[in-house]
């Protein structure tokens, strides 16, 4: 009986240890993916949207090209802010 118990108590915190190092991996891989989004320029509500320049949406500095700020086309609409971290 003791050895049984020897042999379980291992084999149980390998498994415990292995399912927290995989749930952790997959946590911080997709943290660090970003995907590359257009941002559009919003001249007015009357005018389409203009390219802007592209913006991966991550972090929390607004997306912007020499001081105009872009924008996510939703339908014909350029009103979704975007944020860029380089």
């Amino acid at each position: 009986m003791k050895n049984l118990v020897k042999v379980i108590i291992p084999v149980a915190a390998f498994m415990l240890a292995s399912a927290g190092a995989v749930s952790t991996n997959v946590n911080s891989s997709t943290k660090s993916t970003a995907v590359a989004i257009q941002g559009w320029n919003r001249i007015s509500p009357n005018e389409p949207c203009t390219e802007l320049r592209m913006c991966n949406n991550v972090g929390s500095t607004i997306c912007t090209l020499s001081g105009v700020q872009a924008f996510e086309k939703v339908g014909a609409n350029c009103t979704k802010e975007l944020y860029h971290k380089n």
